[in-house]
């Protein structure tokens, strides 16, 4: 009778009954870890997107600083530079002497009777080597 009553039993169990409900349990767990995946791959995305965000915040302001630092450079250069200027030289009361438009550098290159032109801001000056004496 016992025998009897246990087939009955498994005869009767849910499992037996119903053999596609063994498998519903596996679909509703499968079910939440798809779930948890997708979220984690949401979050996951989410975080390098903010973290690509302030990377690229960084290098702008990287980049605009650089900038600035290489203009504040460019323009002390160019100040410089522009203080070496020939006319600017002029304007400060200096002259540049040359015969036949090539610029003098040494008393050998000009002879006496030679017509000197005197650059200076404002004109030129045009004068006659009289005399030559070196240092």
């Amino acid at each position: 009778k016992l025998l009897k009553t246990n087939v009955t039993n498994l005869k009767n169990s849910y499992v037996l009954t119903n053999p596609t409900r063994i498998y519903e349990s596996y679909r509703f767990k499968i079910d939440e870890l798809e779930n948890s995946l997708i979220n984690l791959i949401k979050d996951k995305a989410n975080e390098e997107k903010v973290n690509l965000i302030h990377k690229k915040e960084l290098l702008n302001n990287l980049f605009k600083q650089k900038v600035t630092l290489s203009s504040n450079k460019f323009i002390t250069l160019a100040g410089k530079l522009d203080g070496l200027s020939p006319l600017k030289v002029l304007n400060r009361g200096y002259a540049f002497a040359s015969v036949d438009k090539k610029i003098i550098k040494k008393i050998d290159d000009v002879d006496l009777n030679d017509t000197v032109s005197l650059s200076m801001s404002d004109g030129i000056i045009n004068t006659k080597v009289i005399s030559k004496e070196k240092k």
